[in-house]
């Protein structure tokens, strides 16, 4: 999987450390979760749990999928191999 640009910030709240990102506190334990479900993910389906609402983007955004952390944060992500 590749990480995305804001990935040192989103890993230092999976490590539970500083929050570089400046992630909503109340936003770190679903962000965890879904960073952990990602990190396990052998292929996009593989990344997807109750409440997640995975989905595919489309246009200059196609091969990215999302998950939704809340309201407008959303983890985008992309598989190297599919």
């Amino acid at each position: 999987m590749e990480h995305g640009d804001q990935a040192q910030g989103t890993a230092g709240v999976a490590r539970g450390g500083e929050n570089p990102a400046r992630v909503p506190a109340g936003l770190a334990p679903r962000l965890k979760r879904i960073l952990f479900r990602l990190q396990d993910a052998m292929h996009p389906r593989s990344a997807d749990a109750p409440g997640f609402r995975l989905h595919s983007l489309k246009g200059d955004r196609a091969g990215q999928w999302s998950v939704c952390v809340s309201g407008n944060w959303c983890v985008v992500f992309r598989f190297e191999d599919g």
